[in-house]
């Protein structure tokens, strides 16, 4: 999924296809974009027929749904307008997909994902980082580093370039915050400006503020590239959302991503 930052606000777009209508709802900005189903399966399990976005500092929507979908969305924000992503909107959606998508494909909703919104923190000048964070331990490498990285999400991948800033106690790694793949900014800078930030800390070294160290060391090297710093993380996942706030990144939108799979077909 390709995001492009507004640069005056850290906004960015999330898209897959071209836009369809741009249309004013109940005073929300709504951008609309067709998905077409082929893409969206996910090794013939799984499905996402419908996906928005909600940006905070001018409340405009970015919606991605299949075709046969988009007037009954349109009607879904007239009726939700003012909190897309409570319940009892998902309930709504929800029943009105599951009926649609059972029916046709025999398509039923994964239940692990019903409430779970993802939410995008952003940064775009270093003057809002919280600097006064980074500790001593906190150092560069890349994927062909010499320390040991040690496991349970740490999140180092040795077979993808990348640059980390990782916290380093008795010669390990232990927490890091890593941008992998990165020579797609850096050898085509004109091509993407927004940068991704992961983060993980191993389980015995969590609660010292490593985490928060290492994404603002990341993030700083990030903006003295001339680009801009997002981080991504769920509503459920408190302790990454503070990593992102004591950072100094702040909240620019909410995603919702209705996840439905494929049941196996009883044999007759």
């Amino acid at each position: 999924m390709f995001e492009k930052v507004k640069e005056d606000n850290c906004k960015f777009y999330c898209y897959r296809g071209e836009l369809i209508k741009n249309i004013d709802i109940c005073g929300i900005s709504v951008k609309y974009i067709e998905l077409e189903k082929e893409k969206m399966d996910w090794g013939g399990k799984f499905y996402v027929p419908l996906q928005y976005i909600q940006y905070n500092d001018d409340n405009s929507v970015l919606i991605q749904s299949f075709p046969e979908f988009m007037n009954f969305i349109f009607d879904f924000i007239k009726k939700f307008h003012d909190d897309l992503f409570s319940k009892n909107a998902f309930d709504y959606l929800y029943n009105y997909l599951s009926k649609k998508l059972e029916k046709s494909f025999n398509i039923v909703p994964n239940t692990d994902w019903y409430e779970s919104i993802s939410i995008g923190y952003g940064i775009n000048a270093k003057g809002a980082l919280n600097i006064s964070k980074k500790q001593d331990s906190t150092v560069k490498f890349d994927e062909k580093t010499e320390y040991e990285v040690i496991d349970t999400y740490t999140g180092v991948d040795k077979n993808t370039r990348g640059i980390y800033y990782g916290t380093l106690i008795d010669g390990k790694i232990v927490s890091v915050a890593g941008w992998n793949n990165y020579h797609n900014y850096i050898d085509y800078p004109d091509s993407i400006n927004v940068v991704e930030i992961g983060s993980g800390t191993h389980e015995d070294y969590r609660n010292k503020g490593y985490a928060v160290s290492n994404v603002v060391a990341m993030a700083e090297w990030i903006l003295d590239k001339g680009l801009y710093a997002v981080y991504n993380t769920s509503n459920w996942n408190t302790a990454s959302q503070k990593t992102a706030k004591s950072a100094g990144f702040s909240e620019v939108r909410k995603w919702k991503m209705f996840v439905f799979k494929q049941e196996e077909m009883n044999d007759k």
